[in-house]
């Protein structure tokens, strides 16, 4: 034997036991401390020294030791135990330990335990971390209004929170179990269980819009996307990801798409589009029809200077004193006004405006914009059709009033004049029949001669009734063919 090294190698022991964390004590079957390291200084306040002799239930309290003599009663019973327990300590310092109960065993029979306590605190605080991440993270899912599933590398899913399971139409314990791929639409089933075997297989992420047919009948849209989990060796150990039901946003969209081309249709049919000018920053937004108008690129944004400038010179003053006036006072605009486009072309507009308030401040010019050139230009002639109209009325007033004059003169031509020549004409014919009587023949052949100019006065004035009559009648003229030497033989 050499006693020098044997109390060496026990000042190393010694010097090695009391340098440990945990707690490290041998108590004998009568529960009394036959050794302790440094650590129970820290835990509970007593120095090594003072501990030994002294009863485990001394040291740990009624409380705590009620909680633990279930533990000793099976270790010396000759069984390792180990637990968990909070210990508390002064200062009112409350430690996590993991404690672990080894029978001392000597020729079949318990004579005493080791004991070793290890303070588990960061471990325990990390794991209530844990678990309260894990709380928010469940809470959150399940008040998040998409799908959220983790899965495993299989494919499997091992979470799955409400939303998802109401997209798919499916029972959490059929979320649990059943694969949802027989609910793909069969047009696209091939095409999303390759994408996800190829995601699978490659750790690639996986973002999909496909379609599923629903266990109530209905065809829904999903945009499935996911990414994969890595292990702390960089492993891929899983999926987790997201799905939303996109149907009614796609239906709303087309809606949408199918509005602003009808809006799109009906502006140019129309020649109006709209604009709106956020007061805040000065930004203006227009309409393709808007652009159209004033002939410039889609991608123009004007600021409200650059589109006033548009305006023809003598217009600006109005369009900026109804602009400013709809800021100041609230007061809507409706002008048709002379308009030049940015290629230069002389237009008309029609332009309409209004002003939006927010707690009484201006913020927002919103409007229409209408290309009225060819209705304007339609007016114009209209004005000058309805000038030359009444311009005719006025001249077939002026001849309806030389007709009636006419009218009135023939009247005399025919009762004035033509009567006395014909009583004049009988007359003559009278004298000259009685002066042939009496044989005064050059009388009467002056007298027949003045017949004849009577006669031929009245046939003037016959054929000029004869034509003012034809010229008044209603009915248009009617042409006749005839044979002009067959009408002088008659």
């Amino acid at each position: 034997m050499n006693p020098p090294a044997d109390r060496d190698t026990a000042l190393h022991l010694r010097t090695m036991v009391d340098s440990a964390p945990a707690l490290l004590a041998y108590w004998d079957t009568s529960l009394r401390c036959r050794f302790a390291n440094r650590a129970y200084e820290t835990w509970f306040g007593t120095a090594p020294q003072g501990l030994i002799g002294r009863s485990l239930p001394e040291l740990l309290g009624a409380e705590l030791f009620a909680l633990n003599e279930p533990y000793i009663r099976q270790v010396l019973a000759g069984n390792v135990q180990t637990f968990e327990r909070l210990i508390p300590g002064p200062a009112g310092t409350r430690r996590h330990g993991l404690s672990t109960y080894i029978p001392a065993i000597e020729h079949g029979v318990v004579v005493g335990f080791t004991v070793h306590v290890a303070e588990i605190s960061q471990l325990k605080a990390a794991e209530a971390a844990l678990r309260s991440s894990e709380q928010r993270f469940r809470t959150l899912a399940e008040c998040a209004p998409i799908g959220i599933f983790e899965s495993d590398t299989a494919g499997n899913r091992s979470f799955t929170n409400s939303r998802w399971q109401q997209i798919y139409g499916l029972t959490p314990q059929q979320a649990a179990t059943d694969a949802p791929s027989h609910l793909l639409h069969p047009d696209d089933q091939a095409q999303v269980l390759a994408a996800r075997d190829r995601a699978l297989t490659q750790a690639r992420p996986f973002d999909m819009v496909f379609r599923i047919q629903h266990p109530d009948g209905r065809i829904r849209t999903l945009h499935t996307q996911a990414q994969p989990l890595l292990d702390e060796q960089g492993m891929q150990s899983g999926y987790v990801g997201t799905v939303e039901d996109i149907t009614d946003r796609q239906q709303a969209e087309q809606r949408l798409r199918d509005s602003e081309a009808l809006l799109d249709r009906t502006g140019r049919l129309a020649a109006v589009g709209g604009w709106q000018v956020d007061l805040r920053d000065g930004t203006a937004t227009w309409t393709d029809q808007t652009r159209r108008i004033h002939e410039v690129d889609a991608d123009y944004r004007p600021t409200l200077e650059e589109a006033i400038d548009f305006y023809a010179p003598e217009a600006r003053p109005t369009i900026t004193a109804a602009v400013q006036a709809g800021i100041d006072h609230g007061q809507a605009w409706d002008l048709e006004l002379p308009f030049v486009t940015a290629t230069g072309r002389a237009r008309w507009v029609r332009a309409f405006g209004e002003v939006e308030f927010e707690n009484g401040v201006a913020v927002r010019l919103v409007g229409a914009l209408q290309d009225v050139t060819a209705s304007r230009q339609q007016r114009l002639q209209l004005d000058q059709a309805q000038l030359a109209r009444a311009a005719s009325e006025q001249h077939a007033q002026a001849l309806d009033q030389l007709l009636r004059e006419r009218s009135e003169m023939l009247d005399v031509l025919a009762h004035e004049v033509r009567q006395p020549l014909n009583n004049a004409s009988a007359a003559l014919q009278g004298a000259a029949s009685a002066i042939g009587s009496v044989g005064a023949l050059p009388v009467v052949e002056r007298l027949e001669r003045a017949q004849a100019v009577l006669a031929t006065v009245m046939a003037s004035i016959d054929n000029t009734l004869a034509v003012a009559s034809l010229l008044a009648r209603p009915e248009p003229i009617q042409r006749t063919d005839t044979d002009i030497d067959l009408t002088l033989d008659c």
